[in-house]
C-alpha cells in the first residue's frame, strides 16, 4: 500500500489490493472478482463468460489509463455482467412531507402538449397571434426576484432525502442535475460513443455532424458528502468563479414562472412590484422521490397535465437561439438572431431541434426517467422575444438516441446499475471520507476514468493525494461478443454487458498530472466581444452577477474586492477566446437582422471598480460590460 500524509497531517492510506464489499441492501448480482488468485476457483458457465470477456477488455485497457497512454499498473480488477433482467429500475416512495401542487401550464399553452409538432407564437403567413400576445415580450432577467422563488436544496442539505434513504435503507442520495452528467459519460461509454439519428431532418442537415458535441463532454465534477451515519450525498460540482454569470441559467429560470403563472401573479416577482405576503411561490418545490437498489433520487416536477399519459408530469425546458448558446457573452448583440422559418439550416426550429437532439436529448431523457415523466416543454426564444412551442415526448427522445423506447428503458437500466457500482468504488478508495471525483469518457475512448480525492477544511484540494479509477465495459449478444450497435439491430436478444473496474496505483504525480490536464478541459471557452480584450474581460468578469438586482452590485464588488486568490482557484484558469469563424459568422447573422437601437434592451452598467484598461481598444456596450435588464432563458435549472 502506499501512505500519504496531507497537511492536515492526516494518513491516507491508498490500498494495493481493495476489498470489495456489497452493500446490506444490495441483492446478490452475478459478478465475479477476477484476479490471478480467482484462477483456481471453480466458475459456472455464467461467471465464466464474464472472466473470459474480462480478459478480452484487460489488456486494451493498460493503454488507457492516462492521457499519456503509460502501461500503468494495478490492483485487483473487479469484473461483473449486467443483463436487463437484474438492472435495478427506479420506484417511487412516499415524501414524508406533504408535497405542494405541481404546476400547470397558464395562456392556454395546454394545447401544445397535444400538438406533434412546433407551435409558433405568431403564425407567420397571417401574422396571428395562436397565443396571448403578452408571451412575445419577455421581462427583464435583472427586474426578476428570484429571492422571492423557493430556493434550490443540494443534495447534501435535503434533510428529507437524508431520512428517505435511512428508511429505505440506501447508501446513497443524488438529484437530477448532479448525477445527469455522470450518467451521460457512462453512457457514451456503454454506447461506444454511438452517433444519433437526425434521419427525420431536412436535406439542409445531410452532412451536419451527428455525434455529441464536446461542449456536452466536459467531465463531472461530483462531491460525495458523507453523513454520520454512512449516506453520501452526492452534489454536482461546479466552478464558484461561475456563480452568477450565466445568464442563460438565470432565465430558465424566470420563464418557468412566467410559463405557469397567471400574468397578475407573475408580476409579483419582479423587483418593481410588491411581492404577494402569502404566496404558494414560498412553499418547498414539488418533488419526486425514487429509490434504486443503491439510491435515493430525487427530480423537481415542473408542470403537469393529467390528459397525458402516465403521471403526466413534464419538465419545462427553454431554449436560447444557437449564438446566444455558442456565444453568451456577446448575447445582447446575438438577439438580432431570428427564428424565421420551419427548415433550415439557419433562424429554424429545426436547427434548435438538431442542436436538442445531440446536445441536450441525453441528459434530458435520463432527467424525464428519474422524475417518472412524459416528456419535455420546450419554449424557443432569443432572450427578447419567445417564438414558439414543442412538446416532445419521452420515446421520441429515444427513437433519436437509441432507435426504440423499449432500448431506451433497458440503457437507462443498465447506465443505472453501472452508477451504483462506481459510487461504491468512489468512496471506497478513501473509506469513511467525503471525497471529490472528476469522471470523463474522452471522445473516442474506450475508457470511462475517474479521479477520488478526500476532501477536508484543513487541506487544500491540490494537495490532496488521488486515486484513480478506469471503468470499461463490452457486450454480449445471446452469449456471443457484439458492439452496441449490434444490440441496436437485434430483435429481442439476450443483451448482457460485461463491466471491468480496476484501480491505478501510478505515482501520485502522474496522477496529479492526468487530473490537472482533466481540469484544464472542464471549462467551455467563452468568447470575447468584439474590442474587448482578455485582461479587460477578466476585470469585468468578477463582478458579473446576472441574478443580482442595480442594488446589489456595491455589495458584490466589495465582496469580490476582498477575496482571495486560494478562495476562487479555478479564476486563473478561465479561458476567454477570439471568436473563430463559425461564431463571427453567427454573429455577422445577428448584426444582419438587429433591430434599431430605439428598441434595444435596456442596459443597466456594473461599476467594477476597476481602471479601465487603456490599451484595449473602445469597448462597446455590450453584455460584456453591462447587465441587461432583458432578458433570456435556456435549459440550465438545477433540479
Amino acid at each position: 500500500m502506499e501512505i500519504l500524509a496531507g497537511k492536515d497531517k492526516k494518513a491516507y492510506i491508498i490500498p494495493v489490493a481493495p476489498t470489495w464489499r456489497r452493500s446490506p441492501c444490495e441483492p446478490k448480482a452475478d459478478t465475479s472478482i477476477t484476479d490471478q488468485k480467482d484462477a483456481h476457483l471453480s466458475l459456472s458457465p455464467s461467471n465464466r463468460r464474464v472472466r473470459d470477456l474480462a480478459h478480452q477488455i484487460l489488456p486494451a485497457m493498460n493503454k488507457h489509463v492516462s492521457w499519456n497512454h503509460r502501461n500503468a499498473e494495478h490492483d485487483r480488477v473487479l469484473s461483473g455482467s449486467i443483463s436487463h433482467k437484474d438492472s435495478p429500475t427506479l420506484e417511487d416512495i412516499e415524501p414524508l412531507e406533504e408535497q405542494r401542487a405541481v404546476p400547470r401550464l397558464a395562456h392556454n399553452l395546454d394545447r401544445v402538449l397535444f400538438n406533434p409538432s412546433v407551435y409558433w407564437l405568431q403564425d407567420p403567413n397571417s401574422g396571428v397571434y395562436n397565443f396571448p400576445k403578452i408571451l412575445e415580450s419577455l421581462p427583464q432577467v435583472t427586474n426578476f426576484a428570484f429571492e422571492r422563488l423557493p430556493q434550490y436544496i443540494t443534495s447534501s442539505r435535503d434533510k428529507e432525502m437524508y431520512a428517505l434513504a435511512r428508511r429505505e435503507g440506501r447508501q446513497f442520495i443524488g438529484s437530477t442535475s448532479s448525477l445527469s452528467g455522470v450518467l451521460c459519460h457512462i453512457y457514451y461509454l456503454l454506447s461506444g460513443h454511438k452517433d444519433v439519428d437526425i434521419s427525420t431532418l431536412s436535406m439542409a442537415f445531410s452532412d451536419e455532424p451527428r455525434g455529441f458535441p464536446g461542449g456536452i463532454r466536459l467531465p463531472a465534477t461530483l462531491g460525495f458528502r458523507r453523513s454520520p451515519d454512512g449516506i453520501y450525498a452526492i452534489d454536482a460540482i461546479g466552478d464558484p468563479d461561475d456563480e452568477g454569470k450565466n445568464v442563460l441559467s438565470f432565465v430558465g429560470t424566470m420563464l418557468e414562472s412566467f410559463l405557469t403563472l397567471p400574468a397578475e401573479e407573475f408580476q409579483s416577482l419582479l423587483r418593481d412590484h410588491d411581492a404577494l405576503v402569502e404566496s404558494a411561490m414560498t412553499q418547498k418545490s414539488a418533488y419526486r422521490y425514487a429509490r434504486s437498489r443503491k439510491f435515493v433520487m430525487r427530480s423537481q416536477l415542473d408542470c403537469q397535465d393529467d390528459r397525458l399519459p402516465g403521471t403526466g408530469v413534464f419538465d419545462i425546458k427553454t431554449r436560447a437561439t444557437l449564438p446566444i448558446r455558442k456565444d453568451r457573452l456577446n448575447w445582447v448583440e446575438n438577439t438580432g438572431y431570428q427564428i424565421k422559418r420551419q427548415t433550415g439550416l439557419f433562424e429554424s426550429f429545426e436547427r434548435e431541434y438538431y442542436d436538442l437532439i445531440r446536445s441536450a436529448f441525453l441528459k434530458f431523457q435520463f432527467q424525464v426517467r428519474i422524475g417518472n415523466m412524459d416528456g419535455i416543454f420546450v419554449a424557443y426564444h432569443n432572450t427578447l422575444k419567445l417564438f414558439g412551442f414543442q412538446y416532445v415526448p419521452l420515446h421520441e427522445m429515444d427513437e433519436r438516441l437509441f432507435g426504440s423506447h423499449e432500448l431506451g428503458d433497458q440503457v437507462f437500466s443498465k447506465c443505472l446499475a453501472i452508477l451504483e457500482v462506481l459510487a461504491e468504488e468512489i468512496v471506497g478508495c478513501f473509506p469513511n471520507e467525503p471525497v471529490q471525483a472528476v469522471c470523463e469518457t474522452r471522445e473516442g475512448s474506450n475508457t470511462l476514468n475517474i479521479w477520488v480525492q478526500p476532501v477536508s477544511p484543513d487541506v487544500v484540494l491540490a494537495d490532496a493525494p488521488i486515486a484513480q479509477i478506469t471503468l470499461q465495459i463490452s457486450h454480449t449478444l445471446d452469449d456471443l461478443p457484439a458492439t452496441f450497435v449490434d444490440v441496436l439491430k437485434a430483435t429481442n436478444p439476450k443483451w448482457e454487458s460485461v463491466y471491468s473496474l480496476a484501480r491505478s496505483v501510478s505515482p501520485q504525480e502522474d496522477l496529479k498530472r492526468d487530473l490537472l490536464d482533466v481540469k484544464s478541459r472542464s471549462q467551455m471557452a467563452l468568447f470575447l466581444p468584439d474590442g474587448v480584450s482578455a485582461a479587460e474581460m477578466e476585470k469585468r468578469w468578477r463582478t458579473l452577477n446576472y441574478g443580482a438586482s442595480a442594488s446589489d452590485t456595491d455589495d458584490i464588488v466589495d465582496a469580490k474586492n476582498h477575496e482571495t486568490t486560494e478562495s476562487t482557484p479555478e479564476s486563473a484558469s478561465r479561458k476567454f477566446r477570439r471568436p473563430h469563424q463559425h461564431i463571427r459568422h453567427l454573429r455577422e447573422l445577428a448584426r444582419s437582422h438587429r433591430v434599431d437601437s430605439a428598441s434595444d434592451p435596456e442596459v443597466t452598467i456594473i461599476d467594477n471598480a476597476a481602471p479601465p484598461d487603456t490599451s484595449s481598444p473602445a469597448v462597446p456596450a455590450t453584455a460584456a460590460e453591462a447587465v441587461p435588464t432583458a432578458n433570456s432563458g435556456d435549459e440550465v435549472k438545477p433540479t
